[in-house]
């Protein structure tokens, strides 16, 4: 789940639907309210309103990836993701919010 701010907008999210078979669909914020993110998911031409709880952002902050590994936060786990491929990142956070 995200909780983005004005800053956010234009920032990469991942759509996780919560069904079988379901694939992640990368997408860009394009605004948002009180209700749902407007996001335009690549390939499609208008934004598309989603619930906050389907999304995750595509690439975490510094802070966010300290957080999830515990580290204090001086930006070297960050630097450690840096290489790792898209399919791999994915992977990594659904590992991390199964646990």
């Amino acid at each position: 789940m995200i909780d983005p701010h004005s800053h956010d907008i234009g920032r990469a999210v991942v759509y996780l639907a919560h069904h079988p078979g379901a694939k992640p669909e990368d997408g860009v914020i394009t605004s948002f309210n009180e209700y749902c993110v407007f996001v335009r998911y690549r390939g499609d031409a208008h934004s598309k309103g989603t619930r906050r709880e389907d999304l995750e952002w595509q690439r975490p902050t510094i802070a966010e990836i300290d957080r999830m590994r515990g580290s204090p936060g001086d930006g070297a786990t960050f630097m450690r993701y840096m290489g790792e491929s898209d399919d791999d990142f994915r992977r990594r956070i659904l590992e991390h919010k199964a646990r």
